[in-house]
C-alpha cells in the first residue's frame, strides 16, 4: 500500500468585500429558516433547495461568477433556471458550524453567505442542466471525512492509536487509524491554548506521535529514544500541546513512519484567531490516494 499526502490546506469560500451584492441584508424569516437548519429541525435537502429557491428569486445575493465562468462584474441572472440539489445531500458541518455562529451574532452576514457561495461553487446547489459525471459509480470509493474535535483550552483528552477496516472498492482492508478514524481528527483550537492529550497505542506494533509543525517542548515532539521512547502495544502517553501560532498542521507517527503513515495514521490541526470576526471561511483539504494489489493489501 503507498499513499502520497498532498497536506491540507485552506481555501477561501469567499470574495466578499464592501461592495459585493452579497451584502444585501437577509431577511428576518431566512434567518429563521437557517436557525431551524442549524438546529436539524428540517433536512439538508430542504435546505439547500430552500437556498436555491431564495438565490433563484434573489431574495439573497451571492457570486455565482466561479461556477459559471463569466468575467463580467454581473451576477448571473439564475431566475429561469431549474434548482438541482441531490436527492442524498450532506451539507459539510464547517457550513452547519457557520450558521449557527451567524444566527448567534459570532460571524457576520458576509461569512455565512460565503458558505452559501462554496455550496454553489461546488455543485452542491446548482442551476440549470446537472452534470452528466456519474458520481455514484466512486461513491463506494470514498472515504468518509473524518469527524473534527473541537478542542478547549486546558482541556485533557482521551485519544487512540487503533487497527481499522475500511470497505474500498466492495472489499476490506486492514488500515490504521487515530480515534478508528483515517485519516485522524481534525483537531480544532484557538490560538494561544493548550491541552493535554492521553494517548493509547491499540496496535500491535510500537508507535509515537509527532505533532508537525508545532512550537512546543521538544519532550513532547514525539521522536523515538531522543525526546520519548516507543510507545508499546497498549501503553499510553501522555502530550503537553500549545498552540503559539495559526496556520494547518499534520500530526503522525515518527516509528516507521513510512508504513504506518501508509496504513492510514494521519491527520490534521487547524489553529485559530480567537477573533473569529476576522477570518474568511476556510475548508481544510486533505489530499490521499491508496493503491492496494489483488489480495487488497
Amino acid at each position: 500500500m503507498s499513499q502520497s499526502i498532498g497536506g491540507a490546506y485552506s481555501q477561501e469560500w469567499t470574495d466578499h468585500n464592501n461592495s459585493d451584492p452579497g451584502l444585501e441584508q437577509i431577511p428576518d424569516w431566512v434567518k429563521q429558516v437557517v436557525s431551524w437548519w442549524s438546529e436539524d429541525a428540517i433536512s439538508d435537502h430542504e435546505f439547500a433547495n430552500g437556498l436555491g429557491f431564495l438565490i433563484k428569486e434573489k431574495v439573497i445575493e451571492v457570486d455565482t461568477r466561479i461556477v459559471f465562468g463569466t468575467t463580467n462584474q454581473e451576477i448571473l441572472q439564475t431566475k429561469d433556471m431549474e434548482i438541482n440539489v441531490d436527492e442524498n445531500i450532506e451539507i459539510p458541518d464547517l457550513i452547519r458550524n457557520s450558521a449557527k455562529w451567524y444566527i448567534s451574532g459570532e460571524i457576520p452576514e458576509e461569512h455565512f453567505l460565503g458558505g452559501v457561495e462554496h455550496l454553489i461553487n461546488e455543485n452542491i446547489i446548482s442551476f440549470g442542466e446537472k452534470s452528466e459525471f456519474d458520481y455514484e459509480k466512486i461513491q463506494d470509493r470514498i472515504i468518509p471525512n473524518a469527524s473534527p474535535v473541537y478542542l478547549k483550552n486546558n482541556q485533557n483528552i482521551e485519544f487512540s492509536v487503533d487497527i481499522i477496516e475500511k470497505i474500498i472498492d466492495g472489499e476490506k482492508i486492514r488500515m490504521f487509524g487515530y480515534n478508528n478514524q483515517s485519516p485522524g481528527p481534525m483537531l480544532i483550537a484557538n490560538q494561544g491554548d493548550s491541552i493535554t492529550i492521553n494517548l493509547k497505542n491499540n496496535l500491535d506494533i510500537p508507535t509515537t506521535t509527532h505533532w508537525h509543525g508545532l512550537r512546543l517542548d521538544y519532550k513532547n515532539d514525539g521522536v523515538p529514544h531522543l525526546t520519548q521512547e516507543p510507545i508499546q502495544p497498549g501503553e499510553t502517553f501522555q502530550y503537553t500541546l500549545k498552540f503559539p501560532d495559526t496556520g494547518i498542521y499534520v500530526y503522525h507517527p515518527h516509528v516507521r513512519t513510512e508504513m504506518q503513515v501508509d496504513m492510514g495514521l494521519y491527520g490534521n490541526i487547524l489553529v485559530q484567531d480567537k477573533n473569529k470576526d476576522y477570518q474568511n471561511f476556510q475548508i481544510p483539504l486533505v489530499l490521499d490516494d491508496v493503491m492496494i494489489n489483488e489480495k487488497m493489501l
